[in-house]
């Protein structure tokens, strides 16, 4: 994968800058990812509460 130095707005792109970069773009992904698994933990509980009772 190529990469440029130099971004669009003339900052330079060092390695840690491009890693915080990736860290930043995939909690935008993660965090809602952590969200729904914990959402369908619960109904598998609730799911199970209402089937035994």
């Amino acid at each position: 994968m190529t990469q440029r130095e130099v971004d669009g707005a003339g900052a330079v792109q060092t390695p840690e800058i491009i890693l915080l970069n990736i860290l930043v773009f995939a909690s935008i992904f993660i965090l809602p990812l952590l969200i729904q698994i914990g959402w369908l933990i619960v109904m598998f509980v609730l799911k199970k509460k209402v089937a035994v009772a």
